[in-house]
């Protein structure tokens, strides 16, 4: 109703101004409005029309950002699809077979210091070279090679999903951590330098979309610079050497190195659950060659992220070992 007045109000008052001689043009108003006229706005235009923007030829003058859309999964080569702006134009990033060995990394919060910690989700890139290829709005390929892959994400949301669909498990929970260590790479070998096997990192907690096991991956940069992954069923269910004052835990190894090994599930050997199953029958397990390490040591950058990671392990290791219902079955 406001709107229709303010549309009637404006259009009378431009069929009076239109109507009025010059002189009463000319003249001014006998009142001063109450209040001075203050500037337009800033436009709300919404969410950007991309998910994600990536760079081709970085640092040169052939230099091109793309603007991506939707993407899709393909097999057959196993790669991911992205729509661009255009009818023609499309990106395809080609991945490893198995999804297991995509490893999507993310940045530790002290690189932005001064924006929220999910907002380095938005900042994606992967460790090894993959193969690009972007086909122009022309129809012309531009781009076939082995880079290093950045996306800069438009939401945390939109890189939780793509992270997720890569690796074909749910992205859970993510922790910014100071220091890994294991008995193997100790904490400060050295003149007392803090370094393990990672620094300044984000541990991340996955659970399989298959066997809905969890397990957990970490850049081990001061290492093989390679990402690590471990399986919770590795590990003991009850942490030790807890300091929240520190901020400090450790994961220790079930099978320690030179034990008798002992049969046990994997989230990542294991892809699929047993499609039938007895309430008295005994758990189906796998065999999974043990670490060479008999610990994992971790002191986290927060107190947030310490308390959040004791409570997804509790959690996540209850889910991971509660029992089947009576005759359970699977579809496959």
């Amino acid at each position: 109703m406001d709107a229709a007045l303010s549309c009637g109000s404006s259009s009378v008052a431009s069929s009076l101004a239109l109507n009025a001689s010059p002189a009463e043009s000319a003249s001014t108003p006998a009142t001063a409005p109450s209040e001075p006229p203050t500037g337009l706005g800033q436009l709300d235009l919404g969410p950007p029309g991309y998910l994600a923007t990536l760079t081709l030829y970085p640092g040169t003058l052939l230099e091109k950002t793309v603007h991506l859309g939707p993407w899709s999964l393909a097999s057959r080569p196993r790669r991911v699809e992205w729509q661009g702006s255009y009818a023609k134009e499309k990106l395809e990033h080609y991945l490893p077979q198995l999804p297991a060995d995509t490893h999507p990394s993310t940045l530790h919060s002290s690189h932005r210091p001064y924006h929220p910690a999910l907002d380095m989700e938005c900042l994606l890139s992967f460790a090894l070279p993959q193969r690009l290829r972007y086909t122009s709005e022309t129809g012309s390929c531009i781009h076939d090679s082995h880079v290093c892959v950045r996306y800069d994400f438009s939401s945390p949301a939109a890189s939780l999903r793509f992270q997720s669909d890569v690796r074909a498990k749910e992205l859970v929970a993510y922790y910014d951590i100071n220091v890994a260590w294991s008995d193997l790479h100790r904490r400060t070998p050295g003149f007392g330098n803090v370094k393990g096997f990672a620094t300044i990192q984000r541990l991340k907690l996955w659970r399989d979309f298959a066997s809905t096991r969890h397990s957990l991956t970490l850049l081990a940069n001061q290492a093989e610079r390679t990402h690590r992954e471990y399986s919770l069923d590795l590990f003991e269910p009850d942490l030790q050497n807890v300091d929240p004052r520190a901020l400090e835990l450790r994961l220790h190894v079930r099978n320690r190195p030179g034990s008798a090994p002992c049969p046990r599930r994997s989230s990542i050997a294991l892809p699929w659950r047993p499609r039938t199953r007895s309430a008295d029958a005994a758990p189906s397990h796998l065999d999974t060659p043990p670490l060479d390490i008999g610990l994992v040591g971790i002191q986290f950058s927060s107190h947030p992220d310490f308390d959040r990671f004791v409570h997804d392990w509790r959690r996540a290791h209850s889910l991971d070992n509660a029992p089947y219902p009576p005759n359970h079955a699977e579809l496959p």
